[in-house]
């Protein structure tokens, strides 16, 4: 468990597979990633995908996707992720959702971005960290500007 201010991040379980299907299948939540109508995948397509991940606990594996609770709730508020995990160049990109519609800008996102980076760096000894924002989504950019970032290219194409 990696533990922030306001929030505390763990890897998904079983019993966040539910909440992870509801999360992706709603396009309020998926539409800033290009999925105005939330990703058309089955329940069953979403929970195979998810526990392979689950069984394998390695955390240099290509991709790993944990939950973000807020400490004093202890409720699930959303999801972060590295992806694209090189483990001879140490580097991977990330990406982070504040899934639950009423959490969003309140702050919970900087700190857990904030930290999980940190736990990149010094747990998982990585070397170079990068993401991905639309080309138009200039909240987003600024955001991660706040976190340090630097904006090295566009690529001029929505999702």
């Amino acid at each position: 468990m990696i533990k922030a201010q306001k929030t505390y991040i763990r890897v998904i379980e079983e019993d966040d597979i539910e909440l992870l299907h509801k999360w992706w299948s709603s396009g309020e939540v998926m539409a800033h990633a290009g999925f105005k109508y939330g990703l058309v995948q089955s329940f069953t397509a979403h929970k195979n995908g998810l526990m392979k991940e689950i069984e394998d606990r390695d955390v240099f594996r290509s991709s790993r996707r944990f939950i973000i609770v807020e400490k004093d709730t202890d409720l699930p508020i959303g999801e972060i992720n590295y992806h694209n995990f090189d483990k001879f160049v140490r580097k991977c990109e990330i990406g982070i959702k504040i899934c639950e519609v009423a959490e969003q800008g309140k702050g919970p996102r900087y700190d857990a971005v904030s930290t999980f980076i940190e736990f990149l760096f010094e747990s998982v000894n990585l070397n170079k960290n990068s993401l991905y924002t639309g080309f138009k989504n200039t909240r987003e950019q600024k955001f991660y500007e706040k976190l340090g970032f630097k904006k090295i290219g566009v690529i001029n194409k929505e999702i």
